[in-house]
């Protein structure tokens, strides 16, 4: 789900330019408080649209479709730019809201986003003491 978060994009192709800090900003707010199939009724087209259909067609691989549903009907609706209303389908999109709106906050700001991750056979507690540091607070 967070592959691409560091592009500023999401590695979504979309139809315009370059997005000011500002404009993602303003995607945040006006976004934070809706619900997401709502937003995808609103435009189904949108950025967010093709972020949610990109997302599920990565993640949810077939079989495991398959093996839920008995069928891959969900996945061509989605694939064809249809954003079903089932349960499956709507827990999946508030997934991606929360994802989708952490990113358009972190490219709000003038700071580059960094993405922490622990690569495979590397200790968590390595890398910690590499990357991350204490916070004191001082009363």
């Amino acid at each position: 789900m967070f592959s691409g978060f560091h592009h500023e994009n999401f590695s979504i192709k979309a139809d315009s330019g370059a997005v000011s800090k500002e404009s993602f900003f303003h995607q945040f707010l006006a976004s934070r408080e809706m619900d997401p199939l709502d937003m995808l009724c609103q435009n189904p087209n949108s950025v967010f649209g093709k972020f949610c259909t990109s997302k599920y067609l990565v993640v949810v691989h077939p079989k495991l479709e398959a093996s839920f549903f008995g069928n891959l009907d969900q996945r061509n609706y989605i694939k064809w730019g249809g954003h079903p209303r089932t349960p499956f389908y709507q827990a999946f999109l508030k997934l991606a809201k929360s994802i989708w709106l952490s990113h358009r906050l972190a490219y709000s700001f003038d700071s580059n986003v960094k993405v922490f991750q622990v690569t495979r056979g590397r200790s968590s507690v390595i890398q910690r003491r590499v990357y991350l540091s204490d916070v004191k607070v001082t009363e």
